[in-house]
């Protein structure tokens, strides 16, 4: 399973998706990128994790617990 970050138009995503690799959450630090709305319509779960919800970026890099519903071994950037 794989977990991709994204920050952009996700043309790297839509490659990964089209490969039909085992991707099972997206996640972005910015609302509103279309590589999320590649995810969605492919049926792949995102979030959003904005630097300005918490105190620091280190705080935000931190944050597993988007790993775990997912049963993720780990999160790429594409």
């Amino acid at each position: 399973m794989i977990g991709i970050l994204v920050s952009g138009s996700g043309t790297n995503l839509q490659a990964l998706i089209d490969d039909g690799l085992p991707i099972t959450a997206v996640a972005a630090n910015v609302p509103g990128v279309w590589a999320l709305e590649r995810a969605e319509r492919a049926g792949i779960p995102t979030a959003v994790f904005p630097l300005e919800a918490y105190p620091s970026r280190e705080a935000r890099d931190r944050r597993g617990d988007c790993d775990e519903p997912h049963g993720l071994a780990g999160v790429h950037d594409a």
